[in-house]
């Protein structure tokens, strides 16, 4: 029973190697009869849209609490605050960008 414990041990480390270096491979933007100057001029388009509709959104979502000589708590919008871009976000509009201009994401071969 101990021999057969043991083995499942190894087992399990060597599909979770394979598991992780599968999951490593670099992934690119793919679409037929796309030159790589297209790819990258569209890549750019969407990186820039996606980027500035992501800081739209923080400005949009980024309230600043302040409190008043008087002792009040306050929520104010604060333009010259610049509230941080969400990764997430981004990368989701950037994907969905992509997509719309009929490139789909997949490994590289």
């Amino acid at each position: 029973m101990r021999r057969a414990h043991r083995h499942a041990g190894t087992l399990g480390a060597l599909v979770c190697a394979a598991v992780l270096a599968g999951g490593c491979a670099p992934w690119q933007w793919q679409k037929a009869g796309v030159e790589p100057a297209a790819l990258d001029e569209d890549l750019q388009q969407c990186q820039q849209q996606a980027s500035a509709r992501a800081y739209s959104f923080a400005l949009s979502s980024a309230p600043e609490v302040i409190v008043t000589p008087s002792g009040t708590a306050g929520v104010v919008r604060a333009p010259h605050a610049v509230p941080p871009i969400d990764p997430v976000l981004a990368n989701d509009l950037l994907s969905s960008c992509m997509r719309a201009k009929g490139y789909r994401l997949a490994p590289v071969r």
